[in-house]
Formats: C-alpha cells, structure tokens, sequence
C-alpha cells in the first residue's frame, strides 16, 4: 500500500501529527469492528474483515509497524514485551495517580480519549521513562483489556485483561465472556497450585458448570463425582456444597440427561448409589430431593423456564452501546499535565518514524 491510499483510507492530511494518527486509527477501526460484531451474513462479516485489514496496512504504512494480528487493533508495544517485565512488576505495588484518572475517563464514556492514555501509559512503563514504572502494567493491563472487552473487541481484550493474574481469576474472566473451554482449562490448571486460596471445591464447581454449558454433562458429574474426591476430604466438600444452588440445579440436570441419554430413569435411591457425591449436594442444596425433582419437572413441562435457568446462569460481560472514540488533540496534552504538573513531552512517548 502507498502513502497516499493510507492516508486516504484513514482520512489525514499529508502532514499530520502522530496523535492525530492513532486518534483515526483507533477510531476507525472500533467503528469497522464493532459493525463486523452485528453483521448478520458471511459475506458481510468478509467484508467487514477486508476493510479491517486496509485500516491496519494503512495504519502500518503511516506508523512504520509492523501488523501483529491483522484482525486485532494495533499498538506502540507488543504482547511479548510483558513478559520480561512480569516478575519485577509483581513486587511493587502501583501508583495509583494516573491509573485514577483514566478510570474517570473510562466512567465518563471518553473510550477513545481513554484508549489513547491507556497506550501511552503503557508504553511508558515498558520503557520504565518519565516517571513511570514497570509495577503499573498489573493495573495498567487489565484496565486496556477491560475497556476492549467493553468495546467489543473480546478476543483481544482478555489477553490483556488476565495480564498478571492467577489462573482462578483467568477462569473467571474467560467464563464471564462465555469462552467456557477456555475457563474450565484455567480452572483446572488451578487446582494442583492453588495460587488463589480458593476452596478447591469451589473450583471444580466452577469446572463443572463449564461442562454443563458446554453440554458435556458427563464431564460436569465426573468433576464432582471422581476427581473432587481425590483432591479434597469429604469435610471440606460439603463446607462447599450449599453455597450455589444454581450449581445443584446443574448437577441435576446433568445426571437427568445422562440416564435419559442411557434410556434409564433416575429415582432416589439409583442416584444414592451412582452419583453418591452430587446427591449429598442435592440433599444439601434443597433440603430434600423431592424438592430437586420438582424443578426438573417443571423445566420438562415449561422449556421456557429452562432456558431462563441457562441465561442466569451464563455471565455475559459488559458491552459499551454508545461510544465516543473522538477527543481534541490538545486534550492529550492537558490530561498528561493534569496528572504529572508538568507538560508533555512528546518526544518521550512517540517515536516518529
């Protein structure tokens, strides 16, 4: 691609500001994006990605980057980088100063303003210049993959959202936007290191749900069934086990299809013998099992209160429906003074090319 069809495509003059580069640029691409999130056809999501793609060959052009992942908006620093800085910046605690700041933009719906501030900062601690400090990427991070996962753009946003956490909170995270494989391996890996203090129970409760949702309910009875008991005294189990009822419920479920799967019916005493520890969690959750039956009944006879039981039990994250990806070029500069008490150089945090 030429100069000219890059700046062509992302609307900037043949002398422009490097700020204004990434203020298109940003602006651009989210639009373009989050119009491929809605598209309802192939081709249209084909053509959605095509154009994509010229927003990132012309940005590439004009910054003199080179493109990472073409279907993933680009910045001035790169994944790997983190990685060298991980250990050292889990030592110190952050300065809190200007990560404030930025959540005030965030919450004040100034989402390109925000992008921008989040990517110099970031790129600032990397460098470890003008004050900034390896340590803020743990806060730094999660907050840029926050802001993409509420622009829509998810895939990316959660790789810089589970920047510096344990795999527990990387389950979480996974599992809040519905990438459920990827929850229950984060889950998993959790159980044998146990970084987070979590009730080993309460992970594999969180596993089994994965499965459920995946349909894999055999898989969701065996956590319980099979591997919790090998990892934990039946003491601690059920400390765990009348916490989440919507977990029973799933349990439940699980072992109703299982036996209707096999063309078996599934009463008291059956489920006593085969699944001895989801019926202590059933007997535990509901006080009886004739008060768990009565709700599988009722979501054989009413498909619809089944489907209510699912969404509640799915978590979905949290999408931004109006945005405002534009801001004055001059605002850069007056955010950076108004937390530092000192103008912006902006030699320090661009690096023409």
């Amino acid at each position: 691609m030429i100069k000219a069809e890059a700046l062509g495509i992302l609307q900037l003059p043949r002398n422009y500001d490097k700020e204004w580069l990434r203020l298109n640029y940003h602006k651009f691409f989210v639009d373009e994006f989050r119009l491929k999130s809605v598209a309802l056809t192939n081709s249209e999501v084909a053509q959605h990605v095509s154009i994509l793609n010229l927003i990132n060959q012309a940005y590439s052009q004009l910054d003199g980057t080179e493109i990472i992942e073409i279907d993933e908006l680009q910045f001035d620093f790169r994944l790997k980088e983190f990685e060298k800085n991980k250990l050292h910046s889990l030592k110190k605690k952050p300065e809190m100063a200007f990560v404030s700041f930025i959540e005030k933009m965030m919450r004040e719906h100034r989402e390109g303003l925000s992008l921008s501030l989040l990517e110099i900062s970031i790129g600032l601690c990397l460098k470890e210049s003008h004050g900034f400090s390896p340590v803020n990427l743990n806060v730094l991070m999660p907050l840029l993959g926050q802001l993409l996962i509420e622009l829509g753009l998810i895939n990316q946003g959660i790789k810089y959202y589970n920047f510096g956490k344990d795999n527990y909170e990387k389950g979480l995270a996974y599992k809040q936007i519905g990438d459920y494989k990827m929850a229950a391996h984060h889950f998993a890996l959790e159980l044998p290191l146990n970084e987070s203090n979590v009730p080993v129970a309460e992970i594999c409760q969180h596993i089994s749900i994965c499965y459920f949702l995946l349909n894999d309910y055999e898989n969701a009875v065996d956590i319980i069934e099979t591997v919790l008991p090998r990892i934990a005294s039946k003491k601690n189990i059920f400390e765990e086990s009348c916490k989440w009822k919507s977990f029973a419920t799933a349990i439940m479920v699980s072992m109703n299809k299982l036996n209707k799967f096999a063309g078996k019916t599934l009463d008291g005493i059956k489920l006593r013998l085969k699944y001895p520890l989801c019926y202590k969690y059933l007997q535990n959750c509901y006080g009886n099992l004739d008060a768990a039956w009565q709700v599988i009944e009722s979501f054989e006879l009413n498909s619809g209160l089944y489907d209510d039981f699912l969404n509640n039990l799915k978590t979905k994250p949290n999408f931004r429906s109006n945005i405002n990806m534009d801001y004055d070029l001059d605002e850069i500069s007056e955010c950076y003074s108004s937390i530092f008490n000192q103008p912006l150089n902006k030699s320090l945090i661009y690096n023409p090319k």
